[in-house]
Parts: C-alpha cells; sequence; structure tokens
C-alpha cells in the first residue's frame, strides 16, 4: 500500500481568542489549507470557534488579520503606543490536541498588525507531535 497517498481527516477545529479595538474592529480570517473556515468582523470581545473540519496529511493554517490603519493604534507625544488594537489567540484544540504551548513557543498567540501568520503541522497529529518532540 501507497502511503504517499492523500489522507483525508474529519477533525474538530476548536479555537478561543479575544479581540481587543478601538474605533472600528479588526477583521480576522482563519484558513486551512487555503480554505477559509471563518471570518470575524463581529467585533466581540471574546470568541469561541468549534467547527469540524476536513485536514489532508499536510496542512498549513493561516491567520489573517486585516482591516486595522492608524485610528487602531493611540501613540503619546513619545511615540510610544498607549493603546492598541490586537487579537489574542488563547487556545487552539485540533482533534483533542491542544496545539496553545506549540503556538507560544511559536510567538504566534499575539496578532498585532495586518499580516497573515502561519502554522504547520502534519496528519496524523500524535505522531507529527512526537516526531516533532525528538
Amino acid at each position: 500500500m501507497d502511503t504517499n497517498l492523500p489522507i483525508k481527516h474529519s477533525v474538530y477545529f476548536n479555537l478561543i481568542y479575544t479581540h481587543n479595538w478601538i474605533k472600528h474592529p479588526l477583521f480576522f480570517e482563519i484558513m486551512i489549507n487555503d480554505r477559509s473556515i471563518n471570518l470575524d468582523v463581529s467585533g466581540h470581545q471574546h470568541n469561541a470557534l468549534n467547527k469540524k473540519v476536513i485536514l489532508a496529511k499536510h496542512n498549513v493554517i493561516k491567520f489573517r488579520l486585516f482591516n486595522k490603519d492608524n485610528d487602531n493604534t493611540v501613540v503619546n507625544e513619545s511615540g510610544e503606543i498607549v493603546e492598541d488594537s490586537f487579537i489574542i489567540l488563547q487556545k487552539l484544540i485540533i482533534d483533542e490536541i491542544d496545539f496553545t504551548q506549540i503556538l507560544k513557543r511559536s510567538a504566534i498567540t499575539g496578532l498585532y498588525k495586518n499580516s497573515i501568520t502561519e502554522f504547520a503541522f502534519d496528519m496524523p497529529i500524535q505522531q507529527w507531535l512526537l516526531e516533532k518532540l525528538f
């Protein structure tokens, strides 16, 4: 049997994040393998996304923050930021595996500017985690 064939996995994707904004909300999109699974333009401060998604053998999650402009950041006379708009990823669980610590180690938990932040992993997750650890 060829183990290089694409494998599809149906798993639960759970993300908890906070959205701090001034003047107007930021837009936050989550994509898996370049397919959008959520676009948040609501401006709600506390958010939870619970969704069943299809993953392949190799996967890339993209967190896209956009619609931030100069009105979303307040600076004082010295140029120091005194108030800002941002998204904080608080918890990410995929297929019952908690990725939060991996995101923290990768410095992916805070999204502060218009950008796309990527996180790649393979399925099955347990095997991928073991390979990352050793």
